[in-house]
């Protein structure tokens, strides 16, 4: 691993931050979907803990997972 290996960025994580106008509707409706899911089917309570989003370890993957899902609406969509 030299510095180059760096600035280089992984090809999924590259296409996710290239999404077109068609994968963020879709990803718009799957959040849409699952808050309906959830209201559909009672489920209750918080889906995602704040200690989890408080990422106390401050692990760089949980952060991206949670800067993700934030970014996408799971959080608001689980724990609203």
């Amino acid at each position: 691993r030299g510095a180059d290996s760096e600035s280089r960025v992984h090809p999924r994580t590259q296409s996710a931050r290239s999404q077109s106008a068609a994968e963020k509707t879709d990803l718009r409706a799957q959040v849409a979907s699952y808050k309906e899911s959830r209201t559909a089917l009672g489920t209750t309570g918080r889906q995602y803990d704040p200690w989890w989003l408080s990422n106390p370890d401050n692990s760089a993957r949980r952060a991206r997972w949670i800067r993700s899902l934030d970014e996408w609406g799971f959080v608001d969509a689980g724990n609203g």
